[in-house]
């Protein structure tokens, strides 16, 4: 990179902004085009994927220190084989969690304060957390999806201005559940103090990434077992499925362990025969399993993981068929 190729003037990012939004006011700032012309001039990439290695780089250019530019989110670090992504200090690592080539926002807080919070690009954030309202994805005049690589946080490409706010009554699960994040993220107490219950202490002892499995597990996953296919459960859910996938999570949390335990039992016996076998009963299972161990093995998860074993080996038990040599069923002993 040319050293002399450095921006005039120097903006100072702010503790929850986007490193994307960031790049949108310097790009601003000193009269560049856009963010992806300036990600092109530092990293040769107009990509929205900014790299964590490249803080660096970008901070250099941009006359901050690594320190500033360390404290944005959005950027992607990979390690075991895996792409991870930062927000406010914490790594979430599954793609479906992030939507980072989408722009949303809050009208209320671009019209506060026009930068783009990292909170915004959490697909499980949909509504502001402090004023309440629906996060808006499109141009309230031109109804296009927001560009990532508008030219200002506050203006579509079309120059509405963004921070106009029309009153839409939130869904209370999702509502809760942006709650919930942000006071993760920024432990604002003020966002759960009046949402003191057992599901909401339960939720915000959770990692943001811890959260956002459990959601999917309990509300994508276990509801809709037995009905994979190929490539089952990658798409990001539309508001719909979300709203559905939320609740079936929420009633499963409210009268923890014991729903688990019942939606297990029903599932399990409308897909099988009632002498079903091991090989049915281990294929049926795989998709679970599969999720349990790969994302859902540390130890902030292990309560849904011990239960979810012991009604599986409670439901083995009642299908009276523990005495077979099978080899799967030997296995399934041994794993419980």
């Amino acid at each position: 990179m040319n050293i002399l190729s450095r921006v005039t003037h120097r903006l100072e990012p702010n503790a929850d902004e986007s490193a994307i939004g960031f790049m949108m006011r310097v790009a601003h700032k000193n009269r560049l085009k856009s963010a992806p012309e300036l990600l092109k001039r530092v990293l040769g990439s107009e990509s929205p994927v900014i790299l964590h290695q490249r803080i660096p780089d970008l901070a250099f250019f941009c006359r901050n220190t690594i320190d500033e530019f360390q404290q944005l989110s959005g950027f992607e670090k990979w390690w075991d084989a895996e792409p991870h992504w930062v927000i406010q200090g914490e790594w979430l690592t599954k793609s479906v969690f992030i939507q980072n080539q989408l722009s949303r926002a809050c009208p209320m807080c671009l019209d506060q304060s026009p930068y783009i919070r990292a909170l915004w690009s959490l697909s499980f954030y949909k509504y502001c957390a402090w004023h309440e309202c629906a996060l808006i994805d499109r141009c309230p005049k031109c109804h296009r999806t927001l560009d990532w690589d508008r030219s200002r946080p506050e203006f579509c490409n079309c120059n509405q201005y963004l921070g106009e706010h029309s009153l839409e009554l939130p869904q209370p699960e999702s509502l809760l559940l942006s709650k919930v994040i942000a006071y993760r993220l920024t432990q604002d107490q003020s966002l759960i103090q009046t949402q003191s219950n057992q599901l909401v202490e339960q939720l915000a002892a959770l990692s943001v990434d811890g959260l956002c499995k459990t959601i999917w597990f309990l509300g994508h996953c276990i509801p809709e077992l037995g009905q994979y296919s190929t490539g089952h459960g990658r798409k990001r859910p539309n508001d719909q499925v979300f709203a559905n996938m939320l609740q079936s999570a929420f009633a499963l949390l409210r009268n923890w362990p014991e729903s688990l335990g019942r939606i297990l039992d029903k599932s399990i016996h409308q897909e099988l025969h009632p002498q079903f076998s091991a090989v049915a009963f281990h294929y049926l299972l795989r998709p679970l399993d599969h999720y349990l161990k790969s994302s859902l093995d540390s130890p902030e998860l292990a309560f849904i993981g011990h239960m979810y074993e012991q009604y599986l080996h409670q439901i083995w038990l009642k299908s009276g068929r523990r005495n077979s040599g099978s080899r799967y069923e030997k296995q399934l002993r041994l794993e419980f």
